[in-house]
């Protein structure tokens, strides 16, 4: 606890733009591995703007708890799904 309290050990992880891109991505088109939601959504990631992403695509996908991970996006939200993915492209720039 003491290691994280004064930054010694930072839970967060480091992701490039390309990486969170390329995660959203395999969510939309159905070729995500099928630990690859949890491991994204539950490691906060080090760069704010690429972390409140992460953190906006848990909230996105808990309004359709029948979505299976490993296939692709359900229609109705796959256009929520692309701002995240052109936002994070821009995250990049």
């Amino acid at each position: 606890w003491l290691c994280f309290k004064v930054g010694i050990l930072d839970p967060r992880q480091e992701r490039t733009a390309e990486e969170v891109v390329q995660i959203l991505q395999s969510f939309l088109d159905g070729t995500a591995g099928p630990y690859d939601f949890d491991d994204f959504t539950s490691i906060p990631i080090k760069d704010a703007r690429l972390d409140n992403i992460r953190q906006r695509l848990a909230q996105l996908a808990d309004k359709y708890p029948a979505w299976n991970t490993t296939e692709a996006f359900p229609v109705e939200g796959t256009a929520v799904l692309q701002e995240l993915i052109n936002e994070a492209k821009s995250a990049g720039r």
